[in-house]
């Protein structure tokens, strides 16, 4: 990040990655495709139900309005993937006031190409997805981050989030997406992440696997 960029920085959620998205899918051995949706987490797909027969967190998204975006930024033609956070009661230790099951997206991907952060707002807020919240957006500041990087969550009131009251950390991107060769990452997308070191030293923390 160069000194003066417009950077966005949102509040890092400690959840599980949830990816949900309309995609082609192979249907058979003459190359025939169809539209599927699909949900699971990095590269891993998951069943609507799990073993046990209960419904999949991953797929509880889709029972939301965020199955209207990816419809509306599809139109019938692109392959389109939400990234976001599921988090809550029951998810892992820190469960930020919420008794069920809750959700917040922090990214967007039509055809592998990933949305300006206003792209993602404006369709977001159209149909009513919540997003990650948002610390601060202006001049990239080094200084800045290392301070918002800590601090009390965003999400809930303190004496609603439990034991652990802080944040994981943030997330800074260029509120214009941008790539750089060899940055550091497989795909070189400018993106970077700040830990907060209260959530490194809680106790009884659990993370996604």
């Amino acid at each position: 990040l160069q000194p003066g960029e417009e950077v966005v920085v949102t509040e890092k959620i400690h959840g599980k990655n949830c990816r949900t998205g309309l995609v082609w899918v192979e249907t058979d051995p003459d190359d025939d495709r169809k539209w599927a949706w699909m949900a699971g987490s990095f590269d891993l797909n998951r069943r609507p139900q799990r073993a046990d027969g209960e419904p999949s967190e991953f797929w509880q998204p889709l029972n939301t309005h965020l199955r209207s975006v990816l419809m509306h930024l599809s139109a019938g033609e692109h392959e389109v993937v939400a990234f976001g956070e599921i988090f809550g009661t029951g998810v892992l230790d820190m469960a930020y006031g919420e008794q069920g099951i809750g959700y917040r997206l922090f990214d967007i991907a039509v055809n592998r190409v990933y949305l300006d952060y206003d792209q993602k707002a404006e369709v977001c807020a159209r149909f009513g997805v919540p997003m990650v919240p948002v610390l601060y957006r202006g001049p990239y500041d080094p200084h800045l981050i290392a301070a918002l990087t800590n601090g009390p969550t965003t999400l809930c009131a303190p004496e609603q989030a439990g034991r652990f009251k802080g944040r994981e950390g943030v997330v800074v991107t260029p509120a214009a997406e941008r790539f750089e060769l060899n940055f550091g990452n497989s795909s070189g997308r400018v993106i970077l992440k700040s830990v907060s070191v209260d959530y490194l030293a809680r106790k009884g923390g659990k993370d996604a696997r």
